[in-house]
C-alpha cells in the first residue's frame, strides 16, 4: 500500500504519509472552524478521500498532533479540538494531543467535555472571519 512502511514486521504509514495527511486534515479543519461547525474523522475521510488514508488510532493522534503543532507555539486554539467535539470517540485523542503539548487536560468525562466545549468556543472565536 503507498505510503506504507516497514518497521520490523509491523505496517504504519511513512512519516511523509503522516504529514502529508496532516497538511489535508488541517485545512479541512480550518475550513470547519471558518464555518463555525466541527467534523468527525469520518466525514474527514469522505471529505478528504485519498489524502488521508486508513490509520490506527495511534496514527490519528500523530496526525491531529502534526495539525497543531504550529498552534501550540503561538497563541492559536488547537484545531484538534473540532474533532473531538463532533467524535466523542476522539475525545482521548485530543487529550493525549494536549498533553503532548504540555496543556492540562482533565482526565474525567465531565471535565474532558467542557474543555472540549470551551476550546471549541475558542476556536470558533479564533477562525472567524479568517
Amino acid at each position: 500500500m503507498p505510503g506504507r512502511q516497514s518497521t520490523g514486521g509491523t505496517d504504519g504509514l511513512s512519516p511523509q504519509a503522516l504529514h502529508a495527511a496532516a497538511v489535508a486534515v488541517r485545512g479541512a479543519l480550518k475550513k470547519a472552524a471558518r464555518e463555525q461547525r466541527t467534523t468527525s474523522w469520518d466525514r474527514l475521510k469522505r471529505q478528504l478521500g485519498s489524502a488521508l488514508p486508513s490509520m490506527t488510532a495511534a496514527e490519528r493522534v500523530q496526525v491531529l498532533t502534526l495539525v497543531d503543532q504550529g498552534a501550540a507555539a503561538g497563541d492559536q486554539p488547537l484545531l484538534s479540538v473540532l474533532v473531538a467535539a463532533g467524535d466523542p470517540a476522539m475525545a482521548q485523542a485530543f487529550q493525549q494531543v494536549a498533553l503532548h503539548f504540555g496543556l492540562a487536560v482533565p482526565e474525567d468525562t465531565e471535565g474532558l467535555s467542557d474543555v472540549i466545549a470551551a476550546d471549541t468556543e475558542h476556536a470558533h472565536r479564533f477562525w472567524r472571519g479568517k
